[in-house]
């Protein structure tokens, strides 16, 4: 029997397999679609992580 830790570590290396899986099926059909498309995706990521930076930062009203 797996504790919650063993489990957590086997479900956790489970989606990553299956992300890999996918990425290797969505990617190999059009490998140059999916290198711009992922590219894109990042990009629009690094844009946004300093405002979620800034949001998490940001102290909540005290009538909330």
């Amino acid at each position: 029997m797996l504790n919650q830790y063993e489990r957590y570590v086997i479900e956790e290396a489970r989606h990553y397999m299956e992300k890999a899986r996918k990425i290797l099926e969505e990617g190999l059909l059009d490998p140059e679609k999916y290198y711009k498309e992922s590219k894109d995706d990042y990009e629009k990521l690094v844009k946004i992580i300093p405002f979620l930076y800034l949001m998490n930062q940001a102290p909540l009203p005290s009538n909330l």
